[in-house]
This record gives structure tokens, sequence and C-alpha cells, in this order.
């Protein structure tokens, strides 16, 4: 078997992830609770907090699309204010 292309590891590495925050049916936390969890996630694996917000936010689409069994859905929003501002 030939060697695989790192485009086709982070491939086969995203749709792994996808399949297991599926069946770990992760609840749904605040923003606040979110961002808490991803810094400690961040220390963890050595990743920035901000592209794992944004891996998240990239990976939404594609679990709530996979929940209603829709072929591609997307999402649009705006940040909130800052609390204090």
């Amino acid at each position: 078997m030939d060697q695989l292309t790192k485009e086709r590891k982070h491939e086969i590495g995203y749709l792994l992830f996808k399949h297991k925050v599926q069946e770990e049916r992760f609840p749904i936390r605040s923003h606040d609770e979110m961002r808490r969890q991803l810094g400690v996630l961040s220390k963890e694996v050595g990743i920035p907090a901000e592209e794992l917000e944004q891996f998240i936010l990239e990976l939404l689409p594609d679990l709530i699309g996979s929940m209603f069994g829709w072929s591609s859905c997307s999402i649009t929003g705006t940040k909130a204010p800052e609390k204090g501002n």
C-alpha cells in the first residue's frame, strides 16, 4: 500500500474526530465553558485555542448536517460584544 498523503491523513483525522464527537454526544455548553475547555485542551495537545475554536466552528456544520440528514449545512453569525462593554 502506498503512503498516505498529508491531505489524506488530515481527512481521515477529521472524519475520525467527527465520528468520536457524534458517538460521545458532547453536550452544548455556554460560550464561557467552551472557551475554558478549549484552553485546557490547548495546553494538553499544544494547539493554540484560537485554532481549536476555528476547527470546531468548521466542524459544526458537518455535525449538524449529519444529525438532520442534510447533504450540506452552513452557519453564519456575529460575535456578541465582550462582557463589560
